[in-house]
């Protein structure tokens, strides 16, 4: 599996575990997590397991869940991502693990991580949809400039 999809099963895996806190999915989030760590890392499975328990603790507790789970969500995505750059072989496990979880989450809060990686080079020109949203990109390098004497390379011209 390339860098790129490594990266974007960490984000999905940690925006599922956080999105799992504090609701009743959270018992497979928390054990599959753990199981996932401690199966490569045997000694760290109950530093896992309270991290995780102390996090869950704080979403539920927190006047205002979503932003308790914006402020840990970071922190599950780097951890995933550094365990699957070393064992990329992990990743059918992570990736089965995501899908278990969002099928325990209630609907409102089943999250998917979308990253799409679009490259143009030389005067290329990159369109890119996610969702219902569309973004259009124009590059300028050099010294383009309109009539008017503007730089065309601020972004914002067509």
């Amino acid at each position: 599996m390339a860098a790129d999809e490594l990266a974007s099963l960490a984000a999905a895996g940690g925006s599922a575990v956080v999105a799992a806190m504090a609701t009743d999915a959270w018992r497979v989030a928390r054990d599959g997590i753990a199981e996932i760590f401690h199966r490569l890392e045997p000694r760290r499975r109950r530093a896992i397991e309270g991290q995780l328990d102390d996090q869950a603790m704080l979403v539920e507790h927190a006047a205002d869940p979503e932003a308790a789970r914006n402020a840990v969500r970071g922190a599950w995505i780097l951890a995933l991502d550094m365990l699957l750059r070393e064992h990329p072989a992990e990743a059918g496990n992570v990736g089965k693990l995501v899908e278990q979880i969002l099928e325990q989450l209630p609907q409102a809060g089943r999250t998917r991580v979308q990253t799409q990686f679009v490259i143009a080079t030389d005067q290329a020109t990159s369109f890119g949809v996610q969702g219902s949203g569309s973004l259009h990109v124009h590059n300028y390098h050099g010294d383009v400039s309109d009539e008017s004497g503007y730089a065309a390379d601020d972004g914002l011209q067509e």
